[in-house]
């Protein structure tokens, strides 16, 4: 059951008190003057300052919090607008500091949030004369906001739905129907969000979350429910992409969040607004979910600059203020399926679960495969030295019998001088098209991944080119310990070891992976060329041959 979701909502909106208190700079004559100077940038970011202005805003007028008309609090959001404001360009927009300058996005950004902001203070506030000025400080931020985002522009897909979203709050707030005109431009152009749910950035660790609040914003503010089916398909998607430990599936993405390992707390507004609005009982299951999560990583944080770390500064107390449907909505839960398989085509990914094993198999990407068991993990890569391109990123994936197949296949060798000579020595305005190859080589790799209960066997297979070294990669997560018959090898960051022959066992975290199969006819590894470098924060275990190749490993959880 979902409930009492908005006490623990305000409960953990509290708990950023200290960090946003702690971290405002209160030296009149520095540059960052009333704005956040966390670690480890040691500068004010306008953006984040506007999420703290929301949660002192929030707290300073909600009644059941301990902060509730602390006089502080409204000193404080006064010093945040004060940093805002001088901060924020004559052009209206303001700068995300670590990479974008005079960016109208990064002021959509801090809208998203203090739009609701404003509409609190106009709805609770009792017309103090430092209240008054608070308010009307926050309104010349933004109106300002919206010149700069009118005549503003954007970088990146996720991008067009945060001007979107952050101008149709301004346009029910200051009524200015060029805002409106703007908007439909962006629209114009489609929302970007796939048959099977997933945006262009494929961003499940940071800009999805962004997507579905922008859409989310556009469905209430504009009247467009409709956008919500977008969300939907989106939340679906990520209900496969949670991993057996609770984090998220990343590899896929563009952006930066690739690879990196994120908790899914980020999404809780969303699942919540979603359950809200459809009454979809997996939908509040996650909510709830994703609200003891934040709980737990909360109270793991050792300092206040780790507690924002592990979870982002949180926004959902002020909506549930001007909502009180939302801050008293209850619900039926249900727990998703844990037991699925899912080709996601259009991206390139199967996932599969089966309890605490998930399978995830990857087009186009140099990590062809993942196994997960419980926390410990494993990544397959495969590379040979073949001219320098022989690093493995398998293409035209496909179902089989057994599980499901991938293939990578190159040309390559060499040219001859130009028949006719060249009418320049300079090399590179050369004609090097018109030159005959020879001695091509074709360098041709499958792989079958065999989809078992508990994991998965991998064989791999070669034509073409003989006498090519290569290996296969098997990385786990370090700070285990790989068990061989005679040999038991500590898991460090960084180390790398070859299995010649037989089996092993990874253990982690009281969680084992056994592997079969090893082989290793050379040492060729970490230098080879054309390949990867070997991980740093990794623990790799190799089997290396030549081609032609034929082997077949096996990779299982022991339970």
């Amino acid at each position: 059951m979902l409930k009492h979701h908005y006490s623990r909502i305000v409960e953990i909106t509290e708990r950023f008190v200290p960090f946003i208190l702690k971290y405002q700079c209160l030296d009149e004559h520095s540059r960052d003057y009333g704005g956040s100077v966390a670690p480890p940038k040691a500068f004010s970011e306008p953006c984040v300052s506007a999420y703290c202005l929301d949660v002192v805003i929030s707290l300073y007028y909600n009644a059941d919090s301990r902060y509730y008309l602390n006089p502080e609090l409204l000193t404080s959001a006064r010093l945040y607008l004060v940093s805002l404001l001088r901060e924020q360009h004559e052009d209206g927009t303001i700068d995300l500091k670590e990479t974008n300058f005079h960016d109208a996005t990064t002021a959509a950004f801090a809208v998203q949030v203090l739009g609701y902001t404003y509409r609190l203070l106009e709805k609770v506030s009792q017309q103090s004369a430092e209240e008054q000025e608070v308010r009307s400080m926050l309104l010349q931020f933004l109106s300002q906001a919206a010149e700069g985002m009118v005549t503003g522009g954007f970088h990146t897909p996720n991008h067009r739905w945060v001007m979107a979203s952050a101008l149709s709050l301004l346009y029910n707030i200051l009524g200015e129907e060029r805002l409106r005109e703007e908007i439909q431009l962006y629209l114009n152009e489609g929302i970007d969000c796939d048959e099977e749910g997933e945006y262009t950035e494929r961003s499940v660790g940071i800009y999805n979350v962004v997507n579905n609040r922008s859409l989310l914003i556009m469905a209430d503010e504009l009247a467009m429910p409709e956008l919500l089916q977008h969300v939907q398909r989106n939340l679906n998607m990520v209900l496969q992409y949670i991993e057996p430990d609770h984090t998220l599936f990343t590899l896929n993405s563009s952006r930066q969040d690739n690879g990196k390992e994120a908790y899914p707390v980020a999404y809780m507004e969303n699942y919540l607004l979603m359950a809200y609005k459809t009454n979809n009982p997996i939908y509040a299951h996650t909510a709830d979910f994703l609200l003891r999560l934040t709980d737990r990583l909360l109270s793991k944080a050792d300092s206040l600059v780790e507690l924002v770390t592990a979870v982002p500064i949180p926004r959902e107390l002020t909506k549930c203020m001007l909502d009180e449907r939302l801050a008293e909505f209850e619900s039926d839960t249900k727990p998703p399926e844990l037991e699925y398989e899912h080709w996601f085509q259009q991206s390139g990914v199967v996932r599969r679960r089966e309890g605490d094993v998930t399978l995830t198999l990857l087009e186009n990407n140099s990590t062809f495969a993942k196994l997960q068991y419980g926390s410990n993990k494993v990544y397959l890569k495969f590379a040979g030295s073949f001219f320098s391109k022989g690093q493995f990123k398998g293409s035209g994936l496909r179902k089989t019998e057994r599980g499901y197949s991938m293939n990578y296949r190159r040309e390559w060798g060499y040219v001859r001088p130009l028949a006719g000579g060249s009418s320049t020595n300079v090399w590179k305005d050369m004609a090097h098209d018109q030159r005959e190859k020879v001695q091509m080589q074709t360098y041709d790799i499958t792989m079958q991944i065999i989809v078992e209960p508990q994991g998965i066997i991998v064989e791999v297979d070669s034509q073409g080119v003989e006498q090519v070294p290569c290996k296969l990669e098997l990385m786990f997560e370090s700070g285990g310990a790989l068990e061989t018959g005679d040999s038991i090898i500590p898991g460090d960051a960084g180390r790398g070891v070859i299995l010649k022959s037989g089996g092993a066992v990874y253990r982690r975290d009281g969680e084992s992976l056994r592997l079969q199969g090893g082989f290793g006819e050379h040492a060729y590894t970490t230098a080879m060329r054309g390949s990867e470098p070997q991980s740093k924060e990794k623990f790799t275990v190799y089997m290396t041959d030549f081609t032609p190749i034929h082997r077949q490993i096996a990779i299982l959880a022991e339970k």
